[in-house]
C-alpha cells in the first residue's frame, strides 16, 4: 500500500530533542523546575533544520512510499427466503476487522489524517483502519401485494403493486484524536495525535496553556512567540478531559483511530407497478424513499475516505470533530444528519 510521506522531514525527538511535559491540572504543575529543564526554545532549535538541508533541500518534499500495509478479517451470514406467497426476504450480517497503518493518502477526508504522525515510523500508525466497520447488518424484502379484483379496470389500477424495503444498521467509522499542532517538530501537523488523560471524561477534549519558569518564578500563559526560552511545559485547560492537545514539543500518547463515530441506522422503501400493454411492452411507475422516516443520523454514512474534499458534505468536512482542542470535538450534531429523499420515476419498456 502507498502512504503519503514528507521525505524531507524528521521528528525532532529522533534528532535528540527532549519532550516538554504536559500536566493534566494546575495542581499537578511543580512549583519549581531544574535549571537544565528543556524549553520550547531548545526544542525549536533542533526542529528548525530539515534532514536534507545541507544538500540544499530547504522545503517539504511529498512522496508516496510503499511502506503501508493492511490486513482484513471477516465473517458473514447470509439468509435468503425465496418467494413465498409473494414475499422474498434476504438478511445478512457481517463482522469485520480491518487493520492498517495508512488509509487516506490522497487527502479525501478532513477527519482522518492523510499522513502519519511521523513518516519515518509508519509502523507506529498500526491500528483500526478508517474502513473498519466492525458490525453491519441489512434486511431487504420484496412483497407483491396480494390484491385481486374481478373488474379489469380496478385490477389494472390497484392490483399488481410491489413493495420493496431495506433496513441497514452498522457501527461507526474510526477516527483519530488529533492535536492540530506540529507536536513532534517535523514541520507537519497533519497526523500529530493527542495526549490521553486516563482519568478524564472520554467525551471531552481540551487545549492547553504554557507553563513558564524564569529560574525563580513559575507562571502560566506566557507567549510562545516571545517567551519560548521560558516555556518548560503545558497544562490542560480542562482537567476533566480525557484527550489533551499535544502542543509543540510534547509527546503524544493516543493511538491512531481509537475513537469511533456514532452508528448508523436507515430505512429505504420503494413502491412500483407495471401497466402491461402486451407481454413485452409495459409502462412502469416507481416511487422510491431513501431514509423514509426522515430519521436524522448524525454519523458518517460511509467511511469518509471515499469522499472528495470540497464537496458540500458536513460529514466529510467537519474537521473539528477529531481535533481535541476544537469546540466541536466529538460533537456529532455538527454533521448534517441527512434527510428523507424521494424519487418518482416512469419508464416505458418495449
Amino acid at each position: 500500500m502507498f502512504a503519503q510521506t514528507q521525505l524531507n522531514a524528521a521528528s525532532a525527538f529522533d534528532r535528540g530533542a527532549k519532550p516538554l511535559p504536559t500536566f493534566f491540572s494546575n495542581a499537578a504543575v511543580p512549583l519549581t523546575f531544574p535549571a537544565n529543564a528543556p524549553t520550547l526554545s531548545d526544542f525549536s532549535a533542533i526542529a528548525a533544520k530539515r534532514p536534507f538541508q545541507a544538500q540544499g533541500f530547504l522545503g517539504s518534499t511529498t512522496g508516496f512510499t510503499t511502506n503501508a500495509e493492511s490486513i482484513y478479517h471477516s465473517g458473514s451470514v447470509d439468509l435468503n427466503q425465496r418467494a413465498f406467497r409473494g414475499v422474498t426476504i434476504r438478511a445478512n450480517y457481517t463482522w469485520a476487522h480491518n487493520i492498517d497503518n495508512g488509509t487516506n493518502e490522497l487527502f479525501s477526508s478532513l477527519v482522518n489524517p492523510r499522513r502519519a504522525e511521523d513518516g519515518n515510523h509508519q509502523d507506529h500508525e498500526r491500528g483500526n483502519s478508517v474502513l473498519d466497520i466492525r458490525h453491519k447488518s441489512a434486511i431487504s424484502w420484496t412483497w407483491e401485494l396480494p390484491y385481486r379484483f374481478e373488474n379489469r379496470l380496478m385490477q389494472g389500477v390497484l392490483g399488481g403493486w410491489f413493495w420493496n424495503g431495506a433496513f441497514l444498521v452498522q457501527t461507526g467509522q474510526p477516527v483519530t484524536a488529533l492535536s492540530n499542532a506540529d507536536s513532534n517538530g517535523n514541520k507537519d501537523s497533519a497526523g500529530d495525535r493527542a495526549i490521553v488523560n486516563a482519568n478524564g471524561d472520554p467525551l471531552k477534549g481540551t487545549g492547553t496553556q504554557t507553563v513558564c519558569w524564569d529560574g525563580s518564578t513559575r507562571s502560566l500563559g506566557c507567549d510562545p512567540t516571545t517567551d519560548a526560552g521560558l516555556i518548560v511545559g503545558y497544562v490542560a485547560l480542562d482537567p476533566t478531559a480525557k484527550y489533551v492537545q499535544a502542543r509543540v514539543g510534547s509527546l503524544s500518547t493516543v493511538g491512531r483511530n481509537t475513537l469511533t463515530t456514532p452508528a448508523r441506522t436507515n430505512f429505504d422503501m420503494s413502491f412500483f407497478k407495471s401497466f402491461h400493454f402486451t407481454e413485452s411492452r409495459f409502462l412502469q411507475f416507481r416511487t422510491e424513499f431513501f431514509n423514509i422516516f426522515n430519521h436524522r443520523q448524525f454519523s458518517f454514512a460511509n467511511p469518509g475516505v471515499f469522499a472528495v474534499v470540497g464537496i458540500d458534505d458536513s460529514a466529510i468536512n467537519a474537521a473539528g470533530y477529531s481535533r481535541v482542542a476544537d469546540s466541536n470535538f466529538l460533537n456529532a450534531k455538527q454533521l448534517n444528519g441527512g434527510g428523507r429523499t424521494m424519487n418518482l420515476g416512469l419508464k416505458f419498456v418495449f
